[in-house]
């Protein structure tokens, strides 16, 4: 019989004097004898084992060695630490600039040797967190699933080098195909979840994350928006189970006829698909817009994806029961307008003098108080001239016109950020923000003009740290000299296709 439990353990080196802090996972065997060390696969698999005079050892995964418990005096060298009672099930981004090392332990300078580490924009499923081992101790760190790999979640300085991704937001939205699809408890293939997760042909699914699957293979497994159950772009035999379902690029547009205020979110399309979620409180107001970007029917029960929060809304009241009661939101007959954006050039005094590592511009979408709704980032400058970095880069926003038309209190924001050496972070020096006011007027001169991309001239103001995207306080500029962040934006307007004649 083997007993399954998480350790950390504590070896004092009684030669050189000197503490060391290693992680440790094992299995406790319950018959005698010893059972001969083998290559580790992964969290988990590594065993605890009695030598022929009673003592017990464990074995460190990364330097491949049996460490007994105590030494040959009697003297005690292994302190086993709980280190928690349930898995942690969460997924987290990598948000450092130069990406993270991974550590052998929770501990800042148990670096791996090599370029083992993770990426800028990697998706992390955790199975644990725990604060640091040795100082600072007020420093979380993850343990990677099906993994010993820890990664911090900080710097010391208290930036954040993992984000951790909200499970309630539908990124991918999947259709079944003819073979159905398994779900199962972790991003692999060892724990099949039950049999009622099994989702039929042609069903609708979202997913919140993405990890990737076994190494050397194309298998990728996706997060469900409940937070707590994964599927796979193939089965375990290879076979493709899922299709992408692509998002309408002009949404429709609904109005709400009747206030919706409830902490339940919809994690899939379905009437019984909702989830309680602490964090998020939906509330819409009489008359407040919705764009959909997407729309499925399920027991006779229309769903729009909003584009705002990306999650799941009936259009009728429903219950759990599959009672259907009063109609909360009507389409308004109408397609939203897409909005393009395209960061051409940023002035700076010192543009020319290489500064600056690896500077971008990310463009943010935010609302009246201050939440980032979208964001998008620029690839680095393509050239440095008469003190002003050329980006030229654009890119289209989820959201449509139509909610700037809604609601003063939106704005686009231009942050110029770049990586700082010493700290070994990633700054915000500037931004630039056009209003909801300012786009409603250029969205009439643009039909005016014969739909001409319209020029924006903006002002360049220094980052608070972290940027105001409230505007709660008035910015102060740069610099005096005639400076400036320049951009356009256009729009694109719903054309129905007409019928082609046979």
């Amino acid at each position: 019989i083997l007993l399954f439990s998480q350790y950390i353990l504590h070896i004092n080196d009684v030669y050189t004097h000197v503490n060391y802090i290693y992680c440790f996972f094992f299995f406790f065997q319950a018959e005698d004898g010893i059972r001969d060390a083998q290559e580790s696969r992964g969290l988990g698999d590594v065993y605890k084992r009695q030598g022929e005079l009673g003592h017990r050892f464990a074995l460190d995964p990364w330097r491949n060695r049996w460490v007994p418990e105590t030494t040959m005096r009697g003297r005690r060298q292994l302190y086993a630490l709980n280190l928690m009672k349930e898995t942690v099930r969460e997924v987290y981004r990598v948000v450092a600039e130069q990406g993270i090392a991974y550590r052998a332990s929770p501990r800042f300078h148990e670096k791996l040797p090599g370029d083992d580490g993770v990426d800028r924009g990697d998706v992390l499923a955790v199975n644990a967190l725990m604060k640091s081992m040795s100082r600072p101790h007020n420093i979380w760190f993850a343990l990677v699933t099906n993994s010993v790999r820890w990664l911090p979640l900080t710097t010391i300085g208290g930036d954040n080098l993992l984000k951790r991704i909200d499970t309630s937001r539908s990124e991918y939205t999947f259709q079944v195909l003819e073979q159905g699809a398994r779900v199962y408890m972790k991003p692999d293939f060892s724990e099949p979840a039950e049999d009622r997760f099994f989702f039929p042909p042609h069903k609708i699914i979202t997913c919140c994350a993405k990890v990737a699957g076994p190494a050397g293979g194309t298998v990728d497994f996706y997060l469900l928006t409940d937070g707590k159950h994964w599927i796979s772009n193939e089965d375990d035999l290879g076979e493709e189970q899922l299709r992408r379902v692509k998002m309408m690029a002009h949404p429709y547009l609904y109005k709400i006829i009747k206030p919706v205020e409830d902490k339940r979110v919809f994690a899939m399309p379905d009437i019984k698909g909702y989830v309680k979620h602490k964090e998020i409180q939906t509330q819409f107001k009489c008359g407040d817009v919705i764009a959909a970007r997407l729309r499925v029917e399920a027991n006779g029960v229309l769903f729009v994806l909003c584009a705002k929060t990306l999650t799941w809304y009936p259009t009728v009241e429903c219950h759990g029961d599959g009672e259907m009661r009063d109609l909360l939101m009507e389409p308004t007959g109408a397609r939203g307008t897409l909005i393009h954006v395209e960061a051409q050039k940023l002035g700076l005094k010192d543009a020319t003098q290489s500064v600056y590592s690896n500077p971008y511009i990310q463009v943010s979408l935010v609302d009246a108080n201050g939440q980032v709704l979208e964001d998008h980032e620029t690839p680095f400058p393509k050239q440095a001239k008469e003190q002003h970095l050329v980006f030229n880069h654009s890119c289209t926003l989820a959201q449509p016109y139509e909610l700037f038309e809604a609601d003063d209190g939106y704005a686009i924001f231009f942050e110029f950020k770049h990586y700082k050496r010493d700290k070994h972070i990633v700054s915000t020096k500037c931004y630039s923000f056009v209003g909801a006011p300012e786009i409603q007027q250029h969205h009439e001169d643009f039909a005016r003009t014969g739909f001409q991309a319209i020029p924006l001239t903006l002002e360049i103001y220094k980052c608070e740290k972290p940027t105001d995207f409230a505007r709660k306080s008035t910015p102060t500029r740069l610099s005096v000299k005639p400076l400036f962040m320049h951009a356009t934006v256009s729009f694109t307007s719903y054309q129905k296709k007409s019928k082609s004649k046979k």
